[in-house]
């Protein structure tokens, strides 16, 4: 019982370490003016393009940036030059609360879907305020299909471990999935050392303005 309560107890100061890790960030991310942001995603999409894996790619998840997050928009139109599939992502179910404890597995709950965007689509805007493709006249893409998944973050760190919005969308998505999962960030949202429970998933890369992380 004892073991048990510290468990427990350890479960909910990760929590908590991390929704202070994720203001703190989300703060420094803020402060970047307009013409930051888009240095800094142009470098960004430039490296991605050097990647072999992305070079090779054929279907890509990507995801329609918010204000804050590195910008993918000259990432969709390369790759449709490049003759390549971009997926976005589809919420299909409620956000989910932080897990109770004990935490329930995130996989048996899946609630993402990428469905294919083209030049034409439209978009609109869900209840998180994330642009997501009209995906009520296609099916969504089979998982295992995607080549690579370009993956929005908050946080980052040494081991490829990857702080979200708190929603665990990728964590129930990515392991349903073959693909590289290749993370946008700015660099300052890098951290030595993030806190994990076991149903966070890492990343397989990271990319920031300044370097190509490989883990």
């Amino acid at each position: 019982m004892v073991y048990r309560l510290s468990a427990r107890y350890d479960f909910m100061v990760s929590i908590q370490t991390k929704q202070i890790i994720r203001s703190a960030i989300r703060q420094g991310r803020k402060k970047l003016t307009f013409a930051e942001r888009c240095s800094k995603a142009l470098q960004i999409h430039n490296r991605l393009c050097t990647l072999t894996i992305y070079q090779q790619a054929v279907h890509i998840g990507c995801y329609m940036a918010t204000t804050e997050e590195v910008s993918t928009k000259n990432i969709i139109k390369t790759a449709w030059q490049d003759s390549k599939q971009i997926y976005l992502p589809v919420i299909t179910k409620p956000r989910q609360p932080a897990p109770s404890w004990p935490a329930q597995p995130l996989l048996t709950q899946p609630c993402m879907q990428f469905y294919c965007y083209q030049q034409e689509d439209g978009l609109r805007s869900n209840h998180l305020h994330i642009m997501e493709p009209l995906a009520h006249a296609k099916k969504p893409v089979d998982a295992l299909q995607l080549d690579i998944i370009l993956v929005p973050l908050v946080g980052f760190d040494t081991c490829g471990n990857r702080l979200g919005m708190g929603g665990g969308y990728y964590d129930r998505y990515l392991p349903a999935t073959k693909a590289r999962s290749i993370g946008l960030a700015y660099q300052q949202q890098y951290r030595d050392h993030l806190p994990v429970e076991p149903w966070d998933i890492k990343l397989d890369y990271v990319i920031t303005e300044r370097q190509i992380y490989q883990f």
